[in-house]
């Protein structure tokens, strides 16, 4: 059974520190092969679509997707060769109720490590519009390691437009 773990939210300081790499021992490690599914479990429970260590108050350097083409896992992550800059709507599971604008890059490739501690490559060619949407959330995401929050680069916060009453 998979824990919910609490998601922390921006005033904690655990959102504003920069995570430190994940070592191979410590990846292999029961304890966090288990963190990286309840936070899998945390993400789908909140109905997010990522979640870094971070939100849930852990300083590594990992953190989980899933955009509807199943979930990924990103451990000690990083971005290169990213470019085509645009602008994204985003939310945040740490700052619940708002939404803005955000710039942010259509194409990278991310390079990180699996569960296993095997290094794989996803590439966001932004010739589709799911691309893009990767492309935004592992910024999104990758952001949080580094301790920056979406509201730090935000255009026009504002709260999530309610449904209007029947």
């Amino acid at each position: 059974m998979r824990t919910v773990l609490p998601i922390v939210v921006d005033g904690d300081p655990a959102l504003r520190l920069v995570a430190p790499p994940v070592e191979r021992d410590e990846l292999l490690s029961p304890a966090f092969q288990a963190l990286v599914y309840d936070m899998l479990h945390t993400m789908r429970s909140a109905h997010g679509v990522g979640l870094a260590a971070p939100q849930v108050a852990v300083a590594k350097r990992i953190f989980v997707l899933d955009i509807g083409r199943g979930p990924l896992i990103a451990i000690n992550p990083t971005i290169e060769d990213a470019a085509d800059e645009t602008t994204f709507t985003e939310g945040c599971l740490s700052v619940p109720g708002m939404v803005g604008e955000v710039n942010r890059f259509k194409r990278l490739v991310l390079r990180a490590l699996n569960l296993k501690g095997k290094p794989f490559v996803v590439r966001c060619a932004a010739q589709r519009p799911i691309d893009e949407y990767l492309a935004d959330a592992i910024q999104h995401e990758l952001d949080h390691l580094d301790g920056i929050l979406y509201i730090d680069k935000v255009r026009n916060l504002r709260p999530v437009p309610q449904p209007a009453a029947a």
